[in-house]
C-alpha cells in the first residue's frame, strides 16, 4: 500500500491476543440504591407449608460508603446478603434522593434496629415485615393510616409488587438480581 500504512511483523504479534479476550467484564457490578427493597421469593416447600410466595425481605441502606440489606433490625453486607438469598429480586425505589436521603435511611435503620432489640419476643415470620414497615414509616414511603391497619398481619407477600401496602414511589416492576 505504502509506507505510511504498513505494519511490521511485530506489531501484528503484539496486537493478535487483544481480540481473543473479552474487553467486558465477566459479571456486571450490582448498583443498588439507598431504599430499594430486596425481596427473595419462597421455594416450594415454603410456598406449600406457609402458602407465601416470598419468603424474605430487606432495604438498602448506604452506611459509609458501604452497602448494607437491613433485615430483622441488622445491618448485613449486601454480598454476603445476596449469596445467603439466592434468587433474590431488587423493588427499586423511584424518587429525587437529596443530599441527605442516604443519612436520613440510615438513622432510620438505625431508629427501627433499637426498636427490633425491645420487641426480642416477636416471632421470625412476623420480624422482617414488621422491621421494614417501621422503616418505611420513619421515612413517609407508606401510608401510616393503611400501616396501621395491616400492622399486625403484615407479611413479607405485602411487601411485593401485588402486595396488599401500597408503597409510595415504588415501582410495580422487581429485577432479578442474583
Amino acid at each position: 500500500m505504502g509506507f505510511l500504512w504498513s505494519k511490521s511483523e511485530e506489531s501484528e504479534i503484539q496486537y493478535s491476543n487483544t481480540l481473543e479476550r473479552s474487553l467486558l467484564e465477566t459479571e456486571p457490578e450490582l448498583i443498588f440504591r439507598t431504599g430499594d427493597i430486596l425481596i427473595t421469593p419462597a421455594s416450594a416447600l415454603e410456598i406449600t407449608m406457609s402458602k407465601r410466595l416470598w419468603s424474605h425481605l430487606a432495604l438498602v441502606v448506604y452506611s459509609e460508603k458501604n452497602v448494607y440489606a437491613f433485615s430483622n433490625g441488622v445491618c448485613n453486607d449486601i454480598n454476603d446478603y445476596l449469596f445467603n438469598h439466592p434468587h433474590t429480586v431488587c423493588r427499586p425505589l423511584q424518587c429525587i434522593r437529596y443530599s441527605g436521603f442516604d443519612r436520613e435511611v440510615e438513622e432510620a435503620a438505625a431508629k427501627t434496629a433499637d426498636l427490633m432489640m425491645k420487641k426480642y419476643n416477636m416471632s421470625i415470620e412476623k420480624r422482617e415485615s414488621y422491621c421494614a414497615a417501621t422503616m418505611l414509616g420513619y421515612l413517609g414511603l407508606v401510608d401510616l393510616t393503611e400501616l396501621n391497619e395491616f400492622y399486625s398481619q403484615l407479611k413479607t407477600d405485602d411487601f411485593a409488587p401485588n402486595g396488599r401496602l401500597k408503597l409510595k414511589n415504588y415501582t410495580r416492576e422487581c429485577w432479578k438480581v442474583n
